[in-house]
């Protein structure tokens, strides 16, 4: 127990320098002209949650022709933050229109909205490790409380509102899962529990194996059973090649630096990937569990999508 005390303050120090790294690089463009100007909108939205029981924010960002392509219906990037986490991460450090407004100008990826909702559960420092939440309980006498059904939002009630507000393009093949860190976890899993949501779930710096100490203990609940854990631990159930998965494709990218066990699961599943015929790619970059390392994975991972969707384009 004092090991998991000691990492966790030792992972949330890490993680502060980095906001405080990322704060100074953002000043520093600002100050010198260099920072992107962006030419798409950014507009926060208040979403009332069914399966929450309350309403989250979501970030969406539109194309600059969005308002006046009146016709046009767009791909979804839906962008997971990681834990502990907000739904700004993905906008301010890591960028995301600015990338994808970059790749524009290159065509090598299209014009598409972005969401980045608000992922914070009942763990620890709002860790919800996009999972369903059950009640401490954690039986069938005891409904999850409001703020737990975490997964169900993600996979059901923010693409259903997005797809009635937004002009999308409403089907799996035209939906991005991506997440950091746990955010990655989330993004993969949930990716590979509803193909006929997300047609492709994109990592970076996520680990494989359902994560049930620390900051997640609570997430899980009294007494959870390993059927459960295996059940959302994409290592243990992509054993094997499956139907619904023909049309999936799942990015891993992690960096050189990471610690462990980053590296590892990855490593470990890819070979289950590999086994399983999922289409995918990966990278490993020079870096560590830092933004600096995610913008660049980001980058990469949309141009090897886009290349897996439309070879020879």
């Amino acid at each position: 127990m004092v090991t998991l005390v000691i990492l966790a303050a030792a992972l949330t120090a890490a993680w502060q320098v980095d906001l405080v790294r990322q704060n100074a690089q953002i000043l520093w463009l600002t100050i010198t002209g260099q920072a992107w100007k962006l030419q798409g909108k950014v507009t926060q939205y208040t979403v009332a949650s069914t399966s929450l029981q309350q309403s989250r924010t979501v970030y969406v960002y539109t194309p600059p022709d969005y308002a006046t392509s009146t016709s046009t219906r767009y791909p979804v990037l839906y962008m997971l933050h990681g834990a502990p986490g907000l739904p700004t991460d993905w906008l301010r450090y890591g960028r995301a229109p600015e990338v994808v407004e970059r790749l524009v100008i290159e065509r090598r990826f299209p014009e598409s909205i972005i969401v980045c909702p608000d992922g914070q559960g009942i763990g620890r420092l709002g860790d919800s490790e996009y999972l369903d939440a059950p009640s401490q309980q954690n039986d069938s006498e005891h409904p999850p409380g409001p703020g737990s059904l975490v997964a169900q939002f993600i996979w059901q009630d923010l693409p259903a509102w997005v797809d009635s507000h937004f002009r999308t393009i409403p089907n799996p093949a035209h939906r991005i899962l991506a997440g950091v860190s746990t955010g990655g976890y989330g993004a993969v899993n949930l990716a590979l529990q509803h193909p006929d949501v997300f047609g492709a779930g994109l990592s970076y710096s996520g680990y494989f194996q359902a994560d049930v100490h620390g900051w997640a203990r609570p997430v899980w609940g009294g007494n959870y059973l390993d059927t459960r854990v295996r059940a959302e631990s994409p290592t243990q159930y992509v054993d094997q090649p499956r139907p619904k998965w023909k049309h999936e494709f799942i990015y891993v990218g992690d960096g050189l630096d990471e610690r462990p066990p980053y590296p590892q699961q990855a490593a470990a599943f890819v070979k289950k990937l590999q086994a399983a015929h999922i289409d995918y790619a990966t990278q490993r970059s020079p870096g560590k569990h830092s933004w600096d390392l995610w913008r660049g994975l980001l980058k990469d991972s949309l141009i090897k999508y886009e290349a897996a969707r439309h070879p020879g384009k």
